[in-house]
């Protein structure tokens, strides 16, 4: 079993859900935070293809091997420099 550093959340019913019901709700929403559970190739396959429709204005990046985590992330900020909008 897994050690992580903090306990896990509890589902809470009481957080409210919005629905996206079209791909225009995503567009014209002011502020996007995306983000992403795991730095492999699926995860990171993802985050380099939001970053390239300029779809999130923040991108979170999770993952469990700290190495790995800290690479990817150096990467995108490199790359986000020709994108408008993402931090």
């Amino acid at each position: 079993k897994a050690k992580h550093s903090f306990n896990p959340l509890p589902y809470d019913s009481s957080i409210p859900i919005i629905p996206v019901k079209s791909t225009d709700d995503i567009k014209t929403a002011t502020h996007k935070k995306i983000s992403v559970v795991g730095c492999g190739q699926v995860g990171m396959a993802i985050a380099y293809a939001l970053l390239n429709q300029t779809i999130p204005s923040t991108m979170a990046l999770v993952d469990m091997n700290k190495e790995k985590l800290q690479g990817e992330a150096k990467d995108l900020e490199q790359g986000s420099a020709f994108h408008r909008n993402v931090r």
